[in-house]
């Protein structure tokens, strides 16, 4: 959930098997990375909590905090 200009909005966090999930570490500093990087680009508040939902997605389907390929969120 966040608020925004005095009214709360919930954002479902897209689902991941649990077969996927190899490490949660790193995931919540991952989710804030994300949506300040959209933040700072001047995105609205949904788009910013999508991009911090890719972040932290991402960094739980690999060992250690890290990332592989090149990202496909825009």
């Amino acid at each position: 959930m966040a608020e925004s200009d005095g009214t709360v909005q919930e954002f479902a966090v897209p689902p991941i098997a649990a077969e996927l999930i190899l490490d949660t570490n790193g995931a919540g500093d991952s989710f804030v990375g994300g949506y300040l990087a959209y933040l700072n680009k001047g995105a609205d508040l949904e788009k910013c909590v999508q991009a911090g939902h890719y972040a932290a997605g991402t960094v739980i389907q690999n060992s250690g905090c890290a990332v592989s390929g090149t990202p496909t969120f825009s």
